[in-house]
């Protein structure tokens, strides 16, 4: 027989699980939930909040209750339960145990009482109780007692209602004084729950805009995932769903588990990463994703990778959000640290720790395109120690290393390898490809048939490839053009990057030559992927006014290169890119170390610029999106040249003696981009000890020599710069211009720029130091005091001095 336990886990689980007719969930749990009882309803409503404020399942939904108004609720019992039964076994039915549950002061009650008055203060509780005896059978009485149908906890109201035990749910009419009564007390309960949803919105409105903040470049992530979806064809990589342990991996709720998607260059990963995650989405699993990029320097390394998961979860999780954000206010530089850090920090001790039963997924594409593929998979090792339900796809080529780190990751994950190096597993998601394209095509379907025929005979697997050899069919203009391209096209990828350079190096003009050499050089070696508009200013110097260069871009760069639907222009392929710096013998060869030299001099050259002013730096810095590139690119080049050239040599010290270093800092810090000092600083370090280690068996002219000294006191001062100044330099851009030199070491590099000296009249009262110390601030304690100890925590610094 059912009981009153019965009833409210079956309450719970309508609640969670409920779907309407169309599939979808009902939501209830995800605003804030009011409930409405009459009678055994209130029971069942409070022992349905004590079974799930412990149950995993329920304990979301339990929360979000926020108040529960009782018509007529029968907390101690009634004396009427026992006569209740008798009546239902004189009319030839059973006795109902949860009547039984009902007599006064019944052990089940008690225990419900005694266990929900540690929730009751948390809940806004309105009581309203009958006054009118009820008919029962030929009898009037009166079912509850006021003292029973009151709970008696702290901030209860209460309220009669002239009404018996069925009036006070059931009214004649709108203006029924009962009705009223009670449609009021629903009316302040929600206005009640409106404005702390209001004040909890503004809070996560102010917790997003920090959020963006400390995830500056990974805020708005899913660019990548458009991308890849854009390349998707409806039908395809549908098959992986169905692979070994896919299953499993999606829906068993404990434990860690590891899938390893190893398959050849060019096959289709990164647009199956992108299903698997719109998949998972579709199924409201919330996945966090990583696409790795070789070419852009944001997408290369494991720390951005973390921050990038981070900044997901924290978006989508309030309770990891206020951990992060509460991290963060104790010291912790997210922006800064390394990926040991952010690993220990914000998943160790905040994400693996935190009470949460559902699992978190995670995709990361193009494992072989991160800087250090063995780091990460030493850090999923861990995962094990996670109370958290992970569940982490991988996608990647077949390197040594990554085969290395899965394996050793297998010792303390479950693990899953998926591994796809024959041209089987995608043939059909190819033959789809092929088909609706050539469905586009022009000419008769005997043509079409055989272009498909030719395509899929030859594709192996390799949708780049395919894709390729399908835009070179699209300029054909004749049934006889069409089998003469497929009869000269190779299936081999080098032989048809051969293919492709020699169409560039045919080109008729010798200026279109230069162009697409340039374009190459560029959108190899920048940092990042570069806007149309970045690229156009960075070549205007040897190439002015290109009329339109996304249109020049195709036609000249022979499919090399590519530009996406945001305008941003990058290597069609990271084997594009090993091909052209294969050492050869051809004019499109690309030394990688020369190339950043080369971009290295071009950066810091237009920051050299004589029409850049400060004004135009104030008027004019958001048009000029190359001269942000060249601002916090230049010192990026100089590390991956590896060079101690004289010309790189000379450019720099006409940099940082001349004009352009204040203009350089004014632009830094108007943009909040000072942390680029610290890089340019290594930068610098390193360039001069490369200079010295060349020079070392030569006799370094005297020129040379002071040159190397500029050099190595700038290495010093701008991380100086940062520490001491950052703060002002953001508030006040032009301080540069004369306010900082005058606070800084005489004997400093910046204090004796020539551009950057004293204009403004100052005078410095006091003693400064001749060199920079480590001391970046003073504590002066009143009347002379004697400090005795100093502690410090998070943002605070307490000074105990002789006054106590």
């Amino acid at each position: 027989m059912a009981s009153i336990t019965d009833f409210a886990k079956e309450l719970l689980f309508d609640l969670q699980f409920g779907k309407t007719n169309d599939g979808e969930k009902f939501g209830i749990g995800e605003t804030p939930l009011i409930f409405v009882t009459h009678s055994m309803g209130g029971l069942l409503a409070k022992k349905a909040c004590l079974l799930g404020q412990n149950d995993e399942h329920y304990k979301a939904l339990v929360r979000s209750i926020s108040a529960i108004l009782f018509l007529s609720t029968p907390h101690r019992g009634s004396n009427l339960a026992e006569i209740l039964n008798k009546i239902l076994v004189a009319s030839f039915q059973s006795a109902r145990k949860f009547i039984t549950d009902l007599n006064r002061s019944s052990m089940a009650l008690e225990e419900i009482n005694e266990q929900f008055r540690h929730i009751a203060p948390r809940l806004s509780i309105w009581s309203f109780y009958e006054t009118l005896p009820t008919l029962i059978g030929l009898r009037k009485m009166m079912v509850l007692e006021k003292d029973s149908a009151i709970l008696g906890s702290s901030g209860e109201i209460s309220r009669p209602l002239y009404a018996d035990h069925h009036g006070v749910c059931k009214y004649s009419s709108p203006e029924d004084a009962n009705y009223v009564s009670v449609r009021n007390a629903l009316g302040t309960l929600v206005e009640e729950i409106t404005r702390k949803v209001d004040v909890s919105a503004d809070q996560a409105t102010d917790d997003f805009q920090t959020l963006q903040g400390l995830f500056p470049f990974f805020f708005e992530h899913d660019d990548d995932l458009n991308k890849y979806n854009r390349l998707w064809i409806e039908g395809t990589c549908e098959w992986i769903l169905g692979e070994n342990g896919m299953s499993d991996w999606i829906s068993t709720p404990e434990g860690c588990h590891l899938i390893w998607f190893s398959a050849a260059p060019a096959s289709g990963k990164s647009v199956l990463s992108a299903y698997i995650v719109t998949a998972l989405q579709q199924q409201d699993l919330a996945p966090q994703y990583f696409f790795f990029n070789f070419g852009d320097q944001h997408k290369r390394s494991v720390a951005n990778l973390l921050r990038s998961i981070a900044c997901q979860i924290a978006k989508e999780n309030p309770a990891f959000r206020r951990g992060l954000l509460d991290l963060s206010k104790q010291g912790l530089r997210v922006e800064k640290a390394d990926a040991s850090v952010i690993w220990h920090k914000l998943y160790e001790c905040l994400l693996f720790k935190m009470e949460y039963r559902r699992p978190f997924f995670w995709v990361i594409d193009a494992l072989d395109e991160c800087d250090s593929p063995k780091l990460l998979l030493d850090l999923i090792r861990t995962c094990s120690s996670s109370s958290v339900p992970l569940r982490i796809f991988i996608a990647s080529r077949q390197t040594e290393s990554i085969q290395m780190g899965v394996a050793k990751a297998a010792r303390s994950l479950r693990l899953t390898k998926l591994e796809k190096h024959s041209s089987d597993h995608n043939a059909r998601d190819i033959q789809r490809l092929v088909e609706q394209e050539v469905g586009h095509m022009r000419g008769s379907e005997q043509i079409k048939d055989l272009v498909i025929q030719k395509i899929l005979a030859r594709a192996e697997g390799n949708f780049l490839w395919t894709r390729l050899v399908l835009e070179e069919i699209v300029y054909c203009h004749t049934a006889s053009g069409i089998q003469e391209t497929l009869e000269e096209l190779p299936s081999d990828m080098h032989k048809l990057y051969d293919r492709m350079e020699n169409a560039i190096l045919k080109l008729p003009h010798n200026s279109s030559r230069l162009l697409a050499k340039a374009l190459l050089r560029w959108t190899m070696g920048a940092r990042r992927p570069m806007s149309l508009r970045e690229l156009s200013q960075a070549l205007e110097p040897d190439f002015p006014e290109i009329l339109d260069l996304k249109r020049t871009i195709s036609g000249v760069c022979g499919q090399f290169i590519r530009v996406d639907a945001s305008d941003y222009v990058a290597m069609i392929h990271r084997t594009a890119r090993e091909y052209l710096v294969r050492p050869r013998e051809t004019e499109l060869f690309v030394d990688v170390q020369a190339n950043h030299e080369a971009l290295c001099i071009k950066t810091v050259s237009a920051l050299l610029d004589s029409r850049i002013t400060s004004d135009t730096i104030d008027n004019e810095a958001a048009s000029q999106s190359y001269l942000l590139y060249a601002a916090t690119s230049w010192m990026y080049h100089l590390k991956a040249s590896k060079s101690g050239s004289g010309e790189l040599l000379d450019v720099l010290v006409r940099f940082f003696d001349g004009g352009a270093f204040p203009l350089w800092m004014h632009l830094l810090s108007r943009t909040s981009h000072l942390d680029v000092l610290m890089k340019a600083s290594k930068s610098l370090a390193s360039f001069v000890a490369l200079v010295r280690k060349q020079d070392a068996s030569k006799n370094p002219l005297l020129r040379q020599k002071s040159d190397m000294q500029l050099l190595d006191q700038w290495a010093v001062d701008l991380i100086r710069i940062v520490a001491k100044f950052s703060s002002s330099l953001l508030k006040y851009p032009r301080a540069i211009y004369g306010l900082v030199s005058p606070f800084s070491p005489e004997t400093s590099a910046l204090h004796q720029q020539p551009y950057c000296k004293n204009t403004w009249d100052l005078c410095v009262v006091g003693d400064l130091d001749s060199a920079w110390t480590d001391r970046l601030a003073r504590i002066s304690l009143p009347d002379g005091f004697e400090a005795y100890k100093l502690a410090c925590a998070g943002n605070y610094v307490a000074v105990l001095g002789a006054n106590g």
